[in-house]
């Protein structure tokens, strides 16, 4: 009867020392893979954000340039506006259109 508790006995701590060696090496084993996985998501991750900080660059170039020329445009928009407001101030009195025509006779 001794004999069959000491094997009970054994086997209990045989199979708790099993658990305390192998649980353990499970655990560091799947933190390892967590582990690689997680640095291949950030080399990834790292990757991705090297892309898209290129893409910003190239649209704030673009942008850069779109500002430029809607400036130019609009700088050209009101050239064209103040000659016509010229040409209008010109035209609109007579005595003008009259000094116009004796000019351009006398040439």
């Amino acid at each position: 009867e001794k004999l069959g508790e000491w094997f009970e006995y054994a086997r209990e701590q045989g199979t708790e020392l099993f658990k305390s060696m192998c649980v353990p090496k499970a655990v560091v084993s799947a933190g390892d893979a967590a582990m690689e996985q997680a640095e291949e998501l950030q080399a990834q991750a790292d990757e991705l954000q090297a892309q898209a900080d290129e893409y910003q660059g190239m649209v704030d170039e673009w942008k850069t340039w779109f500002e430029e020329m809607i400036a130019q445009a609009l700088q050209l928009l009101m050239g064209v506006m103040a000659i016509v407001q010229v040409g209008q101030m010109l035209f609109s009195a007579p005595e003008t259109v009259a000094a116009l025509l004796l000019v351009m006779t006398v040439q």
